[in-house]
């Protein structure tokens, strides 16, 4: 009997817990992915307390609460310290996450026909740059900017389309010093602010800005906002009325605490993403894509005329898209390069559609990223028409 008491107490900081959720904070009825999986852990561990605590005697009760929970978050922050040091992409205040520096990797990928091939993967000595050359054997610089299309683990770096675009330029005796950055996951302006804060100390002659379809999507807060990433509406800057802007609520401050220093969170969180896609068929909330996909499109426009504004008219801008597939983004991203007196190099995107129609081994296995081979074709494609530009200059 004594025990069951002791159980009833210690449950106290559940009920209470519970109530005030269920009435106050969850007055619509409409409890979010992140405040459920904060509920449900701090139920289990309440309750997995109460019954342990109920052998022994209050004094001893709370010191094992103590040691247990210190421990807990010990070993929780640890780990994740430990794996930020091997991670691809860090926490950065400005851009929301930068791609790591010092990273070597090796490792196998597979192709979406399951055929297996090596992988080495590292980044430059500089935050959120793929490849930076140092040395600067030559006077002109060519940077390349994009998401995880170009900033991801899916193809070696020397197997990569900007590796291939190199190389055709110089069998023509056009030679460069390479400047590769992005991240995985990046929206447009994400890329201005990265673009911004190099722009000087690289001096590009020719900036190839690799676009892709659902830049549109993580440059709307609004559709972002009603998505299932988490992890990237909490960080990501967005523009709103011509000012850059950051989710500051106390239930992101609260994500971005945890998310940044605890790794039990962190993975409870990415399965939970991984469940919500299977369940939504996608990221984005479908009406709510619909109401503001028009407006993704104008505020898109808007940071490629900020970028325009940085490169002027002297340096060579070119946009390059990863996909095809989805013709009215397709179009409305061609729509804002003409706008903004861009350079439009489409043609690689398109032979990718037509290689993946014929159905050539040119994807990672998961159908978005392109392999060694895809970044093959899709890279001398790029080099071949920056070429003919080139001369015409």
């Amino acid at each position: 009997m004594q025990n069951k008491k002791k159980i009833l107490i210690f449950l106290i900081p559940s009920l209470l817990f519970n109530y005030f959720t269920l009435t106050i904070l969850d007055n619509d009825s409409n409890l979010s992915t992140f405040s459920t999986l904060i509920i449900f852990l701090f139920n289990i561990l309440n309750l997995i307390f109460a019954y342990i605590f109920s052998y022994f005697e209050l004094k001893k009760s709370l010191i094992i609460f103590f040691i247990i929970t210190i421990s807990i978050i010990f070993i929780d922050t640890f780990t994740l310290m430990l794996q930020k040091k091997k991670s691809i992409q860090v926490y950065d205040r400005e851009l929301g996450w930068l791609l790591n520096n010092n990273i070597n990797i090796e490792t196998y990928g597979n192709s979406k026909h399951k055929k297996k091939y090596k992988i080495n993967f590292y980044t430059s000595s500089i935050k959120g740059f793929r490849e930076y050359d140092d040395d600067r054997n030559y006077n002109k610089n060519i940077l390349v900017i994009g998401d995880s299309f170009t900033a991801g683990p899916f193809a070696s770096n020397d197997e990569m389309y900007y590796s291939y675009i190199k190389e055709e330029l110089e069998k023509e005796g056009y030679f460069y010093n390479w400047y590769v950055a992005g991240g995985g996951g990046y929206g447009t302006l994400q890329q201005y602010l990265l673009i911004k804060k190099h722009f000087n100390q690289i001096k590009p002659d020719i900036i190839i800005h690799q676009f892709c379809e659902n830049d549109f999507e993580n440059n709307s807060l609004e559709i972002e906002k009603n998505s299932i990433l988490n992890n990237q509406y909490f960080f990501r800057p967005y523009i709103l009325n011509n000012k850059i802007v950051y989710d500051e609520s106390y239930k992101g401050m609260f994500y971005k605490i945890l998310y940044n220093n605890s790794f039990l969170f962190k993975k409870i969180e990415q399965l939970i993403t991984n469940y919500r896609y299977k369940i939504n068929e996608g990221y984005y909330n479908k009406n709510n894509y619909e109401k503001n996909f028009k407006e993704s499109i104008q505020i898109t426009s808007k940071i490629f005329r900020l970028i325009k504004n940085i490169v002027g008219d002297k340096i060579l801008y070119i946009s390059v898209n990863c996909s095809s597939k989805n013709k009215e983004k397709f179009y409305a991203w061609e729509n804002i390069l003409k706008d903004n007196k861009i350079i439009n190099l489409s043609q690689a995107s398109l032979l990718i559609e037509d290689k993946a129609k014929l159905g050539e081994d040119i994807f990672f296995f998961d159908g978005g990223h392109l392999n060694n081979y895809g970044n093959k074709i899709f890279g001398k494609k790029i080099g071949i028409d920056l070429i003919k530009i080139l001369k015409n200059e």
